[in-house]
């Protein structure tokens, strides 16, 4: 939560991917909400907004993408929040938030 609330307090550029078994979208925006119970990005055309409610079995994960070639040239470091525990194979449900460089 530490890198949300950073990048909310510096109103970063971040985008929010989600990947779900039969549904996935993404929002490049800026986080407008952010507490203990939610998170909410606007995207930069004020036109669409992703919403994701905290509950207490996600599970969160950290990376940082400078060192990957692709994402690095784009992303700077990226939270992962997972729907519960992650499976040992296949792709677990999941929204992914990383910040854009500008």
């Amino acid at each position: 939560m530490d890198v949300l609330r950073t990048w909310f307090s510096e109103q970063s550029l971040v985008r929010c991917e989600a990947s779900f078994f039969m549904l996935a979208f993404s929002v490049v925006g800026r986080i407008i909400k952010l507490d203990d119970e939610e998170i909410k990005i606007l995207s930069l055309d004020k036109f669409h907004e992703a919403a994701l409610a905290f509950r207490p079995e996600m599970q969160f994960g950290y990376g940082d993408f400078r060192g990957i070639p692709r994402e690095g040239a784009i992303y700077e470091s990226g939270v992962v929040v997972y729907f519960g525990p992650v499976p040992p194979e296949g792709n677990p449900d999941a929204i992914a938030f990383a910040e854009v460089k500008d």
